[in-house]
């Protein structure tokens, strides 16, 4: 339960989470329909998948925990998520650009 309630709060208080949410919801939401509906089928959608999201990292995380535990391995795992999220970035600059 403590650890349910900290990474409730943690996600809750993120500014940039809200941030993101308020910039990226209204290009989702037609006028010409009700607003109210929209945003609550999108808000429920959006906590459904980052609440399963979120369930499987940590599913995963304990499972392959044994494996990681070794400083070498953390070594190559890190790496391998840095150059994965420069990847998303590159990914990112090319499909923004007009």
């Amino acid at each position: 339960t403590r650890h349910f309630r900290r990474g409730f709060l943690t996600n809750a208080l993120n500014p940039k989470a809200a941030l993101f949410y308020l910039t990226v919801l209204p290009t989702f939401i037609d006028r010409q329909l009700s607003v109210r509906e929209q945003t609550l089928w999108l808000t429920v959608s959006y906590v459904g998948i980052a609440t399963l999201v979120h369930l499987l990292v940590v599913l995963l995380a304990g499972t392959l925990r044994p494996l990681l535990v070794t400083p070498a391995r953390e070594k190559i795992v890190r790496r391998g998520f840095a150059f994965l999220l420069a990847i998303v970035a590159v990914w990112l600059i090319f499909a923004t650009q007009r």
